[in-house]
């Protein structure tokens, strides 16, 4: 697929999925409200820095293992770019995302997730509304335009400025390097900012009923027993002192 042809079909199905689930045409994504609204057991896990994220869909149940030890802006599109495998790409079982930028070029599919992911969380209509409060008229756009985008859709700098350039915001003769990707997260704090957006987060599970997902994918043999132990743990429970328990006459 032409890459014109991938950005109309993300924008299309971005669009779609924000009304399915009721998510305004130009908000913001309460990750986490939406990951409990879509049903999707979320383990957020200390990782190798090569390794962004795993998705799998196991008939109606899926999840997500995210890696915390990347910044929060960083897992957020990681888990925007699995929505799209999740609910909209057909027979999707499951993926793991690791670090392509020393080789491989990503598939169609890959490229449209990313793009999928890009449209969801920094819909145009919704930069154009933010600009327009910030008296932006046709103007140049600076760097307090993007911090303040950036914090408010919880993207990296870098995501945000892409966006921009693909909207034609930002033009493409501007030396991005200079202008705007230098000392990004001291850049933010000095306008007062919260500077967890570019930082690690705590582990952390997202999930309303992770207990009883966990034990469908044992029970479906989707999980190994050190797998669904480590689930288990990851939430104060012991599996081996469970079995015990239950082999006790």
């Amino acid at each position: 697929m032409k890459l014109t042809e991938i950005n109309y079909d993300a924008s299309s199905k971005a669009t779609e999925f924000r009304r399915r689930f009721d998510l305004g045409h130009a908000d913001p994504i309460q990750i986490d409200t939406l990951l409990i609204k879509l049903d999707l057991l979320t383990v957020f896990a200390q990782m190798s820095s090569s390794f962004s994220g795993m998705a799998a869909k196991f008939d109606e149940n899926g999840f997500l293992l995210i890696n915390c030890s990347l910044p929060k802006s960083r897992q957020i599109f990681t888990i925007c770019h699995e929505l799209y495998h999740l609910f909209l790409q057909k027979d999707f079982e499951f993926e793991v995302i690791t670090d392509t930028k020393n080789g491989g070029s990503k598939s169609d599919t890959e490229k449209l997730a990313d793009a999928f992911a890009k449209e969801l969380l920094m819909p145009e209509k919704g930069i154009q509304e933010i600009l327009l409060k910030q008296n932006y008229i046709g103007k140049n756009i600076e760097l307090d335009h993007i911090i303040k985008l950036e914090q408010y859709f919880q993207v990296s700098r870098k995501a945000m400025v892409y966006r921009l350039l693909n909207l034609d915001f930002i033009s493409k003769k501007d030396d991005l390097e200079t202008k705007y990707f230098r000392n990004v997260k001291e850049s933010a704090q000095k306008r007062g900012y919260d500077t967890s957006l570019y930082e690690p987060t705590a582990p952390r599970i997202v999930s309303s009923d992770y207990f009883e997902k966990a034990q469908y994918l044992y029970n479906q043999e989707k999980i190994g027993m050190t797998d669904y132990a480590q689930l288990l743990k990851d939430i104060g429970i012991d599996l081996f002192d469970l079995l015990e328990d239950e082999n006790r006459p």
